[in-house]
């Protein structure tokens, strides 16, 4: 029974991310028995997001909240 579900929200898809986004899958998977692994991105970003893993369960989830965008980029 997978008990924890990891977050992994994207807002970029640039070099630097899709580092800090392998490593941050690479954290998670060792952990496959207990974790499920939930990417939330984009629409733009998610079509072009893939996890290279025969072990890890995950899901690929497209944001299409506008208000949710709004809000995150008018945080201070």
């Amino acid at each position: 029974m997978k008990n924890i579900t990891v977050l992994l929200p994207i807002h970029m898809w640039d070099d630097d991310h899709k580092i800090m986004f392998k490593n941050a899958v690479e954290s998670v998977e060792n952990f496959y028995n207990d974790v499920k692994l939930i990417v939330i991105a984009p629409t733009s970003i998610s079509n072009e997001i893939s996890i290279d893993t025969d072990k890890l369960e995950y899901k690929i989830l497209q944001n299409t909240c506008k208000i949710l965008i709004y809000c995150f980029n008018n945080v201070k």
